[in-house]
């Protein structure tokens, strides 16, 4: 290996321990919010929060309130280093023009920094003991004003750059109705895989961990009769979830690393996200298995609709006539309790089996994806 090649190795490992680092603490903030403690206490209103919080229930809407402040953040990052370079990655060869697309991406990156700590924490009213008040008030001001109006707008320059770039590239062969539609197909059956195994891993800890099973059954009973949770579970948590541990972390770290290095600490962080040991047994299942259906069709969309199979699964395994999904579906619900009833050993051999058949999907959809 020559020296070059060591140092450019070393500059990538840097880049990419940075990212985990920067989405780690990331996690952090969010958590700390999520346990009532330092550091983010302060959450801004804008008009789309006001009307959720009319027509949603008050008792956990404060959840829809932290994944809604993460959001312009997780969509504002993932459009200046994912869609605009890959859009851009024509024009970005030469090094001067790489250079100032890096710059304005930094810039905007720091800015949303900035308006993330106005708008979320305490940070202005400690930087008032060293800096004029009138300027920190300033900054508030603006945060409350702009950072959470950039998620509208970001939600739609994503598709509307993805669209633009694959209009102005005429020597890439269109995908066919017939494949698109097979994949999307193929991702609602692994979403319903990882839900049975997700079932089946609770039956194996059950016997040693039964608080931490009792308390994932609790979680989603409550994604089925709350509308604010209905609506994390179904529309908030796979769009910003995934974009934040499959479409940012993963993917900036399999830019220097080898897949599986990747994945791994995606998943680890997703599974950390949930904060409950049950949880996080599945969680982190799922972030393998979607991690690799990312790296096998390179398309973030396919994880989401994965992740929204499985939750929705979650949800009607819980829902009734008097909750927010007003049906009561006898046959999920059966299929749930049979699954969580198996000894651990069944439940073993069940997930083996259910695992070549997510694999056996990740390989189709590598093959849809090249063809």
């Amino acid at each position: 290996m020559t020296k070059n090649s060591r140092n450019r190795k070393r500059k990538n490992t840097l880049k990419g321990v940075f990212i985990l680092l920067l989405f780690s603490l990331w996690i952090f903030f969010a958590v700390c919010f999520w346990n009532g403690t330092y550091p983010l206490f302060r959450l801004a209103d804008c008009p789309y929060i006001t009307y959720l919080e009319k027509n949603l229930d008050a008792q956990y809407f404060n959840a829809v309130r932290t994944y809604l402040h993460i959001a312009p953040f997780v969509f504002a990052t993932y459009y200046f280093t994912v869609t605009l370079p890959e859009a851009l990655k024509k024009h970005l060869k030469s090094a001067k023009v790489k250079t100032v697309y890096t710059v304005i991406s930094g810039i905007f990156i720091l800015a949303g920094f900035l308006l993330t700590a106005g708008c979320c924490t305490e940070i202005p009213s400690v930087l008032k003991q060293y800096l004029s008040p009138q300027l920190m008030d300033s900054l508030v001001r603006i945060s409350d004003a702009v950072y959470l109006r950039l998620t509208p707008v970001f939600l739609i320059l994503i598709p509307v750059t993805v669209l633009i770039a694959k209009l102005a590239d005429r020597e890439k062969k269109p995908v066919s109705f017939r494949v698109s539609l097979m994949s999307y197909i193929f991702c609602i059956l692994t979403g319903m895989i990882i839900a049975a195994v997700s079932c089946l891993m609770l039956a194996m800890v059950q016997p040693y961990m039964p608080d931490a099973v009792s308390a994932v059954q609790e979680f989603c009973r409550i994604l089925a009769s709350s509308s604010s949770m209905c609506l994390i579970a179904l529309v908030l948590a796979p769009l910003i979830e995934e974009t934040a541990f499959r479409g940012l972390i993963q993917h900036h770290l399999q830019t220097y690393f080898r897949p599986w290095a990747a994945i791994l600490p995606a998943s680890a962080a997703f599974g950390i996200w949930h904060r409950n040991p049950g949880q996080f047994v599945y969680t982190f299942y799922f972030g393998l298995i979607a991690g690799a259906f990312y790296i096998a069709s390179g398309k973030l969309r396919h994880t989401v609709l994965i992740h929204f199979t499985m939750n929705l699964c979650a949800v009607l395994a819980f829902s009734s006539e008097k909750t927010v999904i007003p049906v009561r579906i006898e046959q999920i619900r059966n299929i749930y309790y049979y699954l969580i009833g198996r000894s651990p050993l069944q439940a073993f051999l069940l997930v083996s089996v259910l695992t070549l058949a997510a694999a056996a999907m990740i390989r189709i959809i590598q093959r849809c994806s090249e063809n």
